[in-house]
């Protein structure tokens, strides 16, 4: 899932990577620190910014029992 949302962001489908990871989540797929840091990048470098802080927000909920490591604050300031 990792490498597709990554593909999304290259061809500009963010909203596209962020409905497939709803979808995957859904379907009891336990996203990682990669696949948050995927999408809050992907949001973020398609001027997607609020999406990306709720991103970032679902990680410091601990939800999927993801914490937010350094890449993922790096990837959200890269784009401001």
């Amino acid at each position: 899932i990792n490498t597709v949302i990554s593909a999304l962001e290259t061809g500009g489908k963010w909203e596209a990577g962020l409905a497939l990871f709803r979808s995957a989540v859904d379907r009891s797929i336990t996203p990682d620190h990669i696949t948050y840091t995927a999408l809050i990048s992907s949001c973020a470098n398609n001027d997607a910014w609020p999406q990306a802080l709720e991103l970032l927000y679902e990680m410091h909920e601990g939800m999927y029992g993801v914490k937010p490591r350094y890449a993922a604050y790096e990837a959200l300031i890269a784009s401001c």
